[in-house]
């Protein structure tokens, strides 16, 4: 029996994650993540762009797909190209999905700031939590 050749791009992600001490479920749902998104696109998903991201969360949204796995998916896309790809400031960037409503209208900087910070830290806690 031989074995199935894995593409450079799929071993970099999963060498990132493991020095970075993900559990297996959590590598093997971000490589499902970035499987369904490279499906869906038709070539890989280094090529992408933040527009077809965009469509590809339209399209889960569409599909019936919940807030969790879209968050889930556009948490490994992030990983993808933020840390794999080296593309910080690229499609991976954004666009997570509220499970609770809209995002709260802000009067100033300052308030907007903190908003922000609470945005970071809540990301930052779900992240160690699908870590460990």
């Amino acid at each position: 029996m031989t074995e199935a050749r894995i593409s450079p791009l799929r071993q970099r992600m999963i060498e990132d994650m493991t020095i970075r001490k993900f559990a297996p479920r959590t590598q093997e749902g971000y490589i499902r993540a970035v499987k369904g998104f490279s499906a869906f696109l038709g070539a890989s998903p280094d090529r992408a762009s933040f527009e077809d991201l965009r469509r590809y969360q339209l399209h889960l949204v569409a599909s019936g797909a919940g807030a969790p796995t879209i968050n889930h998916t556009v948490t490994a896309l992030r990983f993808l190209f933020r840390i794999t790809l080296r593309r910080p400031h690229e499609p991976g960037g954004g666009g997570a999905a509220v499970g609770c409503g809209a995002e709260p209208q802000v009067q100033g900087g300052a308030e907007c700031r903190l908003w922000r910070g609470i945005a970071r830290l809540r990301d930052h806690l779900a992240q160690d939590r699908e870590h460990r």
